[in-house]
């Protein structure tokens, strides 16, 4: 069964960049670098990582699902102007999730889709620029990454630096996982 990937947007695609960081960051060509706005807000990316989630994505090789604050606009508005493929969003809003006490909402996106994403016996890819925080903020999320490799499930999670965002090494790694064991 192929894995799932979890994709965030902002710090992941979209290199959040300050007004002082705008030039282009260290590792990415000038002829990769882009730079437009989607919806009122800045977008910047390396068209590397659109092409190696897309080429992945065309492959068969992973399901990929948005999970980021732009929800539905993910698919409707910014991966047209990225020029990426068409992407699962979850079924249900995180907006219409019951609020966590302890939690985190995108990982309350994960556990109420676990079952629809078959968590059991797939592979988890998941990038997001928080995800190391939260690890340390929300226990049950640590433990549950910690349970899934204890028994034997690949459970990749990728926190990038979110003035960069994913680099080539990141998709390398992602590209191991997709391969299998």
């Amino acid at each position: 069964m192929k894995p799932i990937w979890y994709l965030d947007v902002d710090g992941v695609i979209n290199m959040v960049r300050s007004p002082a960081l705008e030039q282009r960051p260290e590792g990415v060509p000038q002829h990769c670098w882009r730079s437009r706005v989607v919806n009122g807000f800045p977008i910047t990316w390396d068209t590397r990582v659109i092409s190696a989630i897309n080429e992945l994505h065309r492959a068969g090789s992973v399901e990929i699902c948005w999970l980021t604050t732009w929800e539905s606009d993910a698919a409707e508005l910014l991966a047209p102007a990225l020029e990426f493929d068409e992407f699962r969003v979850p079924a249900v809003s995180s907006r219409l999730l019951p609020q966590s006490q302890r939690g985190w909402w995108k990982w309350d996106s994960v556990r109420h889709h676990a079952a629809d994403d078959d968590h059991d016996e797939r592979a988890i890819i998941w990038t997001d620029d928080d995800l190391d925080d939260a690890m340390a903020f929300v226990p049950d999320l640590a433990d549950w990454f910690g349970r899934r490799r204890a028994r034997g499930l690949i459970t990749l999670g990728i926190s990038p630096n979110p003035a960069r965002g994913l680099t080539i090494e990141h998709l390398d790694q992602i590209r191991a996982v997709c391969a299998g064991p």
